[in-house]
């Protein structure tokens, strides 16, 4: 609910989810004293669409489909083979994604396809460094997100403003991943 996706965009840890009771046609009313006016019941809750998406100093729209391009920084990619390891070639990447629609840019620097070799933090962080911080500031208007499944990696990223943190891995991977 609302609630819980302002604690996330705070930094809160999560709180136990409220129970909402089964649809009905429509909720029964409770009168909150304004004239003509209903509140929902005690149980119910009200529900809320989410309109946009909080992403660092950008917020984006969700009326629409949102494009995530990737550049994979990492010699053993499954999606492009190593492709982009030479900076050049990432920048060329960034700004053929971003003229083909892309709203947002992932960067990552481990392959998580099966069998990949696992890289220390430090390692992925060098991958990844220099290329973020000119796609930065090459595209300040475009939400620049870092694909990592290690605490400390994001933790460092988050310290120099990405927008955007991806865990491929749903924050299992990394048991501190949930409270940064």
């Amino acid at each position: 609910d609302a609630d819980q996706i302002n604690d996330i965009m705070e930094g809160k840890p999560p709180r136990a989810p409220k129970v909402t009771p089964p649809p009905s046609p429509q909720p029964p009313a409770a009168s909150d004293g304004a004239e003509g006016a209903a509140a929902p019941a005690a149980g119910w809750v009200r529900r809320v669409a989410v309109t946009f998406l909080r992403c660092g100093k950008h917020a984006l729209s969700l009326a629409v489909p949102r494009i995530m391009g990737v550049i994979n920084i990492t010699p053993d990619s499954f999606s492009d083979g190593g492709r982009f390891l030479d900076p050049a070639l990432a920048y060329a990447q960034a700004e053929r994604l971003i003229a083909a629609g892309a709203d947002i840019i992932d960067i990552g620097g481990e392959s998580t396809k099966p069998g990949h070799t696992i890289v220390e933090d430090i390692e992925e962080i060098k991958r990844i460094d220099n290329i973020y911080q000119n796609i930065k500031d090459m595209y300040p208007s475009k939400v620049i997100s870092i694909d990592t499944r290690k605490s400390a990696v994001a933790k460092y990223f988050i310290e120099k403003q990405c927008d955007i943190i991806n865990d491929v891995s749903g924050l299992r991977y990394d048991d501190n991943m949930a409270w940064l």
